[in-house]
């Protein structure tokens, strides 16, 4: 595909993101960036076209809640194959501490941006995007404002080209993951391998994948590469991250000793004892006992899974997900922080894992004294072991399968995460495209070259049985297409004017 175009959706929004670039001609990874995707029954075919006719660097924030990172990429000039540079910039702690103090985060970004500009060429041709992930959403708008105010100021100041400061919603979080792993592994996936996408970060936890059966009820995102689809579940499931559970569940063991100031904390070993600001309760120490069995048990009523399931099946806190069986995952963030930490797998490696595994190793670290394992970051092991299992058994993971989750911290010389797949992204010049109806999200048709639905006039009875005449306004919003349908019956009538633009709507016969 010499110009393959790439669709977003967001079912529950209904949006599509439509995304055109390049085929690659060498680079780091050998391949076009074409998704392998199954075929899903057509929307209104649409023609975009943009090249990249220059090498061009891009630089991606990843503004998260316990830190800022800098990634920067580029891409040659002719041909489209991504590499990102081999640096490590981060500060702490995340923009979102700053609420009270927007002023300070141009002397905070200052040292980033400096070291940042040594990694690219020309800065002042560099575009440089900030965005937010759940720290920021944790904030109210009047608090975020002047925080992207600020740091909109900081990239300017430093000489960069700025492009774009704000936060991004949970699923797209996911959905960028998503792109990233599935960019990077083209060209070892099988091509009948689903993919999926688990990362366990600060404050939230994402869950994304293409389930096996194609079906997507809610939260669902389609992807289209020029004739052929792909659906996405993305879920965020905020104040679900290692720092937002940690607090959650200081506040259950403080519910359950009301005036005690000391609080026997299971999911820490013996001997480490910290205090904390617990919500609602005042300060606290927490006191480690290092019980797995009791861990477990508070780690798991943190996942609310009484909550009624309105949509079936439900994984943690009431909602809605597709049946992981038969997706290949690949775990990031903390998931792979715990397992390195545990001993299970290697700071290079990638290792499939099963929650038993994780369990057992778990349970053997929590009964070990705290000097016998202290350091800056074992004290979240324990914690996250029974916090992790917990997760993944809500999610439908046959707690045995060595096979169903990979944990990595990078893959082919590209660090895992969503900023590859939000750069991956902003490479082409979007198109917004509103969706057609919520029909589409069933199991993919079996052809792989769909064909163009049957045009009809406005409210026409002509259409074949099982479908009507939909009507589709298009108007252009800055480089913004906005497609809304306007009518679907099967009244006589005529060719349909949008009375909102003035602009003429086209007519399909759809489902």
């Amino acid at each position: 595909l010499s110009w393959p175009k790439l669709c977003l959706h967001n079912a529950l929004c209904a949006v599509f993101i439509c995304l055109i670039a390049a085929s690659a001609s060498g680079g780091l990874l050998s391949g076009s960036f074409v998704l392998a995707m199954r075929s899903l029954s057509p929307l209104v075919p649409l023609s975009f076209a943009h090249a990249v006719t220059a090498s061009q660097w891009g630089i991606i924030l990843d503004c998260g809640s316990s830190g800022t990172r800098a990634r920067v990429f580029s891409w040659p000039e002719k041909g489209w194959s991504i590499t990102e540079a081999d640096v490590e910039l981060e500060i702490e702690p995340g923009i979102s501490s700053f609420a009270n103090n927007p002023e300070a985060l141009t002397a905070y970004l200052a040292p980033l941006l400096d070291q940042a500009r040594l990694a690219v060429p020309d800065p002042s041709t560099t575009k440089v995007r900030a965005f937010g992930t759940a720290g920021m959403r944790l904030l109210s708008e009047m608090e975020q404002v002047p925080i992207w105010s600020a740091v909109e100021a900081a990239i300017t100041a430093s000489g960069f080209e700025f492009a774009a400061a704000h936060t991004i919603a949970g699923g797209y979080e996911g959905l960028f993951n998503w792109l990233t792993n599935k960019y990077v592994l083209q060209t070892t996936l099988g091509k009948d391998v689903f993919l999926g996408c688990l990362d366990y970060g600060g404050a939230s936890f994402q869950v994304t994948f293409a389930p096996a059966s194609g079906v997507i009820q809610d939260f669902g995102y389609r992807l289209r590469v020029d004739s052929s689809q792909e659906r996405v579940y993305s879920y965020s499931y905020m104040r679900s991250g290692q720092d937002q559970a940690m607090l959650r569940y200081a506040k259950a063991l403080a519910s359950r000793s009301q005036e005690s100031p000391i609080l026997d904390s299971p999911c820490h070993n013996q001997g480490f004892n910290f205090s904390m600001n617990v919500a609602g309760a005042g300060e606290r120490t927490l006191r480690g006992t290092g019980d797995y069995s009791k861990c477990k048990e508070l780690t798991q009523a943190l996942l609310n899974q009484q909550n009624e399931c309105l949509l079936e099946p439900c994984a943690a806190q009431g909602v809605y997900q597709p049946p992981p069986t038969g997706v290949k995952f690949w775990a990031r963030g903390a998931l792979f922080f715990t397992a390195n930490g545990l001993g299970l797998v290697d700071w290079g490696d990638a290792k499939a894992l099963s929650t038993n595994q994780i369990s057992a190793k778990g349970a053997e670290f929590c009964a070990k004294p705290w000097a016998d394992v202290a350091s800056k970051y074992s004290q979240s092991y324990c914690f996250s072991s029974a916090y992790i299992v917990a997760m993944l058994n809500a999610y439908a993971f046959p707690p045995s399968d060595e096979t169903a989750v990979v944990y990595s911290r990078k893959l082919h010389g590209f660090s895992t995460g969503w900023p590859l797949g939000a750069q991956l992204f902003f490479i082409a010049e979007a198109k917004v495209d509103i969706a057609l109806d919520n029909t589409m999200m069933g199991p993919a048709a079996k052809s792989c070259s769909p064909a163009e639905p049957a045009r009809c006039s406005f409210a026409s009875t002509d259409c074949a049985a099982g479908t009507s005449c939909s009507c589709i306004a298009t108007s252009m919003k800055g480089n913004t297409q906005e497609r809304r349908v306007l009518f679907a019956s099967q009244q006589a009538g005529q060719t349909m004017t949008d009375s909102s633009t003035g602009g003429e709507a086209s007519c399909y016969c759809l489902p």
